[in-house]
């Protein structure tokens, strides 16, 4: 009401401001290996893997600017605690991603293994509040280079049709008004399920 009684006289229905209202530190590793493999007329191969693993905390949420402040916003009605555990726990804490490509002209193949870590869905309603598992998605892309300027490519994103898992909050609210989608929007690998494409390149 405090809020509404600023806006009176602007002909104004709502307002929006931003500002730099938390410090946050992140700390965690990140590990690469790389190895390339010449295997003569069979052609060329290489490998990659990948690991990080983050942890981010928030340590600092800045008070309410004063003109908020006298007309009784709190800090919590900035920054409120669901806000907090979204960017605390929102998104993954890991990921390992493995690849492997081989080339031997005109062909190539990669295929890739991604395993998305454990993240956490915040709500207002405690009971709404979920941890989502780790998930494994597969990934394969076939491309033929026909010249220079030429290629063609087909593949499979998420092979196996993976999904995650069905979000309490729509098992709370079955209704289509309100929960649109049975997925936690913060599954790393989205709600899409397996993604198959074709597609034709051309450089000019």
């Amino acid at each position: 009401s405090g809020v509404a009684d600023l806006l009176a006289n602007t002909n104004a229905t709502s307002a929006r401001f931003f500002m730099n209202g938390i410090d946050t530190r992140t700390r965690g590793v990140d590990v690469v290996l790389s190895y390339d493999m010449d295997m003569g007329d069979l052609g060329s191969l290489n490998l990659n893997a990948g690991f990080n693993y983050n942890d981010t905390d928030v340590t600092d949420i800045i008070n309410p600017p004063a003109v908020l402040a006298a007309v009784g916003v709190e800090q919590d009605n900035l920054f409120a605690t669901n806000e907090l555990f979204r960017i605390e726990k929102g998104a993954p804490d890991s990921k390992f991603i493995a690849q492997i490509g081989w080339y031997s002209h005109p062909l190539e193949l990669r295929f890739s293994l991604i395993r998305y870590g454990k993240t956490f869905d915040p709500s207002t309603e405690s009971d709404a509040i979920e941890r989502t598992p780790h998930e494994w998605v597969t990934n394969l892309e076939a491309n033929v280079n026909i010249g220079k300027r030429i290629s063609i490519s087909a593949g499979a994103n998420n092979i196996f049709d993976v999904y995650p898992q069905v979000s309490r909050k729509s098992l709370m609210h079955p209704t289509f008004n309100d929960v649109v989608f049975p997925y936690s929007s913060h599954s790393p690998f989205g709600f899409s399920g397996r993604f198959l494409f074709f597609k034709i390149a051309v450089k000019i």
